[in-house]
């Protein structure tokens, strides 16, 4: 027995006649759906009339759609004046627009779960099937339903400059609290350009190898209060907490390693270890990750755990699969997955990346993200991280330089840190006064 796709022809005729009824009925059925969320092939040939109406300014009426539809040659298709004179008649009131249009949103998202079923059921019997593949598509759609909701009304500029103002209005007050809008960095030179990292934003912070990348990425972590993911490509989950909490208890670790550790550092590593226990932390230990197992292993933690920050060090050891071609189109590809999942997750992505054919005492800049220009186009804001020359002794200094490149969003900072060796702690540097340079 053949079933009916879900559908309401009763909900669809309540819309489309309201809108012949009403001007804001019109523009409120085109702002909240669109032709995919109808049935009926009539309807649909109604509501494109009706839409392009809109689009021109027109006065939206059963004649102005009957004239519409003769010019555009669908009016056969529905039936002409006759058939718009019924969906008027099945009009109550235009004022029950909304909970029409959701009835209609609703059947539209169970037509798509049957066919993103079948989808993935004609990919399964497929013999040359990859169930990699198949699993990440199956979480691509899954997690889209989740989120999915009906086009946002279009903005006019008086509602644009309401809600600009709401916002600023809010920044202001989070300001006179000693608050910011976004997730803090622990920094306040950064947290003032930036206002904290904020959702959908991929931030790139690199430097030479072993400049400190890792350790400002775990300040970025513990300060920022809020569930993070960790994609610790390099190093394993137990390498990820000892650093951590050696570094939260100001303990050498190289000290630590060899078992030299007084009773006054076990008291105060063990509190510092239930305290980073206790954090949103999660990581995912695995090397050599695609771009895509990470937006997927990404979405699920989502949808788990509230995630709202994800950490990827370094994104050179991801890959991506762009079909044999060069590592710059690789590194191209991750970095615009990068992108897509900030966006697709509405969460903040911090990616480290490591400069190559420089001198660690060597100021970058944005010319130095030499592997694919995707890294310094794709990134909102790109951090720079590079040492100080070396003391007189021959030692390296403790003192880095961190310096935002670029910010989409605002403005540029730099200021110095001052490298804890043992603890891997990276912390402002204070002067002899006292006082953070920024």
């Amino acid at each position: 027995m053949t079933r009916t796709p879900p559908q309401s022809p009763e909900a669809e005729a309540v819309v489309l006649g309201a809108a012949l009824l009403s001007k804001s009925a019109a523009h409120e059925v085109v702002d909240t759906l669109s032709e995919s969320d109808f049935y009926s092939h009539k309807n649909i040939a109604v509501f494109n009339c009706i839409k392009a109406l809109v689009k021109e300014g027109v006065q939206v009426d059963a004649m102005s759609v009957h004239e519409a539809a003769k010019a555009r040659g669908v009016s056969e298709m529905f039936g002409g004046a006759y058939y718009l004179s019924t969906l008027t008649q099945s009009v109550a009131s235009t004022t029950s627009v909304s909970y029409f249009a959701g009835i209609i949103r609703d059947k539209a998202i169970l037509r798509g779960v049957i066919q993103m079923s079948a989808d993935l059921s004609q990919m399964a019997f497929d013999a040359g099937a990859d169930p990699n593949e198949i699993r990440i598509a199956a979480e691509k759609a899954v997690f889209a339903l989740r989120r999915a909701r009906g086009i946002q009304s279009i903005i006019d500029i008086g509602q644009a400059t309401g809600s600009l103002l709401e916002r600023l209005e809010r920044a202001q007050r989070l300001r006179e609290k000693g608050k910011i809008s976004g997730i803090p960095s622990g920094f306040q030179a950064l947290d003032r350009v930036t206002g904290g990292w904020q959702p959908t934003n991929s931030i790139l912070v690199a430097a030479r190898p072993s400049v400190g990348k890792s350790s400002i990425m775990m300040e970025f972590a513990i300060n920022s209060k809020v569930p993070c993911l960790v994609f610790s490509l390099e190093m394993s989950a137990m390498q990820f907490a000892e650093r951590l909490v050696l570094s939260d208890a100001e303990i050498d670790s190289a000290r630590a390693n060899r078992g030299l550790i007084s009773d006054e550092d076990w008291v105060r590593m063990t509190k510092v270890a239930g305290s980073v226990g206790s954090m949103p932390i999660y990581i995912d230990e695995r090397g050599g990750l695609d771009i895509e197992e990470i937006r997927s292993v990404s979405r699920q933690m989502v949808s788990k755990h509230g995630i709202k920050m994800v950490m990827i060090d370094y994104m050179q050891l991801a890959t991506a699969n762009v079909g044999g071609r060069n590592r710059e189109q690789e590194v191209a590809a991750v970095s615009r997955g990068i992108k897509a999942m900030a966006k697709e997750l509405e969460v903040s992505v911090i990616a480290l990346a490591q400069l190559n054919r420089i001198q660690d005492t060597e100021r970058p800049d944005l010319s130095s993200l030499r592997e694919s220009g995707a890294l310094e186009q794709d990134a909102d804001q790109v951090l720079f991280l590079w040492r100080e020359p070396n003391l007189l002794n021959g030692n390296k200094s403790p003192i880095l330089n961190l310096a935002m490149a670029k910010n989409r969003h605002g403005g540029l900072c730099g200021m110095q840190l001052i490298y804890k060796k043992g603890s891997a702690r990276l912390l402002p540097y204070e002067d002899r006064y006292g006082e953070a340079l920024s």
